[in-house]
């Protein structure tokens, strides 16, 4: 095979790995690499640490063909009381990425606590008396950036130059906020 062939060989596989609804893990990875995290490489647990602080990556990738938007959002899956209690206390950091056809577009990065009252709800709503069983959780604890939007530490660790471009893609509140960290 030639070189070129060997490079788009490989471009399509990122492209189909960064855009697979059922995996996240290389959506992960990326923020933790630019960002220069340690990573944990244990399937279960936090996805790395920065200088010692715990982090989780969560990252949302929208299909344009389908009319979404990203929002800062995020989501813990099969998030259950003990994880919540194990994040409250370690308060880690939180990387929201947005990607847009697998394309990165930003890095958000703020405290857990900026996000635990939403969670804690949810939590809450799911299992209103304590839980009698092991093996019960909420499918998918989610949020968004109206939830962390006034958190005193949220910054803004990475931004494509390009992000204007995809404009219609990104919620109102979210691009305004994106502006005011580029101008």
């Amino acid at each position: 095979m030639s070189k070129q062939e060997i490079v788009n060989i490989l471009v399509e596989l990122l492209d189909t790995y960064l855009n697979d609804k059922n995996s996240s893990t290389l959506r992960e990875l990326i923020p933790m690499v630019i960002l220069g995290a340690k990573m944990n490489q244990e399937k279960l647990g936090y996805n790395g640490s920065i200088q010692n602080r715990k982090i989780e990556v969560k990252p949302q990738n929208i299909d344009t063909s389908k009319k979404r938007k990203l929002n800062g959002g995020g989501s813990f899956n099969d998030y259950t009381l003990e994880r919540f209690k194990s994040h409250e206390k370690d308060n880690p950091l939180i990387l929201s990425a947005g990607y847009i056809n697998g394309k990165l577009i930003y890095i958000l990065k703020f405290e857990f606590d900026c996000i635990k009252n939403k969670l804690k709800e949810q939590l809450e709503r799911r299992f209103p008396k304590k839980r009698r069983e092991t093996g019960q959780y909420l499918r998918s604890a989610s949020f968004s950036f109206k939830d962390y939007k006034d958190c005193k530490d949220l910054e803004v660790s990475f931004i494509r130059d390009d992000y204007s471009k995809y404009k219609e893609y990104i919620s109102r509140e979210l691009f305004e906020f994106l502006q005011t960290k580029t101008v």
